[in-house]
């Protein structure tokens, strides 16, 4: 969950532990990890993990994450992405731009939800 410790990451953590998964809390706010692990993250990341260019393929780590920044930071966490997993992007406050050049299975789906 990158964006953890804001509202939408704080609620998507909370729910997330809360129905059985081990979560992974992307934040930049060192200060808020007794916050998120309260919430039930079982660990804290640093968010400079993913701030930098993307490799197209890196070492797989996630089964499904949720994403609020966009730009590099999906770029990284897409480019990290176990085979068969699936990426919910929203809000976008770091960017709307999508710094990649592989999908690293090559099934990438992109769909937009929007209201009515």
């Amino acid at each position: 969950m990158t964006g953890a410790a804001g509202g939408v990451g704080s609620v998507a953590v909370s729910l997330l532990a809360k129905s059985g998964y081990r979560v992974f809390a992307a934040t930049g706010r060192p200060e808020e990890q007794a916050y998120l692990t309260g919430l039930g993250a079982s660990e804290i990341v640093d968010r400079h993990e993913f701030s930098g260019k993307a490799k197209p393929l890196s070492r797989e780590r996630w089964a499904g994450a949720i994403d609020v920044a966009g730009g590099n930071t999906l770029a990284n966490v897409l480019s990290q992405m176990n085979y068969g997993g699936a990426v919910a992007a929203c809000g976008l406050a770091e960017s709307m731009d999508l710094p990649t050049s592989a999908d690293r299975h090559g099934r990438l789906k992109a769909e937009a939800i929007s209201p009515r």
